[in-house]
């Protein structure tokens, strides 16, 4: 007992389940443990070796290691942690294809990148979505349909154009309609401050000038 009281502080606890009474004998939550070669104690409670003597030969001093308890490995991320992460945005689209289908007004080609998983959203390298391209041309099968898919009618590109801007310079009666029927803001502003029917006035379209202003449009 004179060598385990000596590597043993008294009252210091398991490292593992942290019940004290280190040393071993009667009474004791530690018990005996030892070979040829070696002895130690061991917790009666968890069962942690917590000191290992190696016996020396004789005129040698003994040595003494300290056998510490395995990692507990981190609990598992709970899946509501999961679902709480915001949802990913589409990236910009190098490759025109899907939005020059939407200028043109080839629904059933829109209909076919939609299907193959295309976002309605998809914005070309300055922010402008199909929904800009088939505003531009009046392509009003392509914008429903773009639409009915989640597109929104006031997305803005990077100077903020909104596909009603467009419509608006190219005097597209119909698609300035429509946009603002599915919820198109009537007096959005461009980055600069422009309104749909300043823009209008830009380029000199009469009719949708009378068109924007009978629709609450302002400059």
């Amino acid at each position: 007992m004179g060598i385990l009281s000596s590597i043993f502080a008294k009252g210091e606890p398991c490292p593992r389940c942290g019940q004290k009474s280190p040393l071993t004998g009667k009474g004791s939550r530690w018990e005996t443990i030892g070979s040829a070669t070696s002895t130690g104690s061991r917790c009666r409670d968890c069962g942690t070796a917590l000191q290992t003597m190696t016996a020396a030969p004789a005129g040698h001093s003994v040595a003494s290691a300290t056998a510490r308890p395995q990692a507990t490995p981190p609990p598992p991320q709970p899946a509501s942690s999961l679902a709480s992460a915001p949802p990913p945005q589409p990236e910009c689209t190098i490759d025109n294809s899907f939005h020059i289908a939407a200028e043109k007004g080839d629904a059933a080609r829109v209909q076919r990148f939609l299907s193959q998983g295309q976002s309605p959203a998809s914005p070309d390298p300055i922010g402008l979505q199909p929904l800009h391209y088939a505003s531009n041309k009046g392509k009003l099968d392509v914008m429903r349909l773009l639409i009915d898919h989640g597109a929104d009618p006031n997305a803005q590109g990077d100077q903020g154009l909104a596909p009603i801007h467009g419509a608006a310079y190219h005097g597209s009666l119909e698609a300035i309609s429509f946009l603002v029927d599915r919820g198109a803001n009537v007096n959005i502003r461009t980055s600069k401050g422009f309104t749909p029917l300043a823009i209008a006035r830009l380029t000199n379209q009469t009719l949708a000038i009378t068109l924007l202003e009978n629709l609450g449009g302002v400059e």
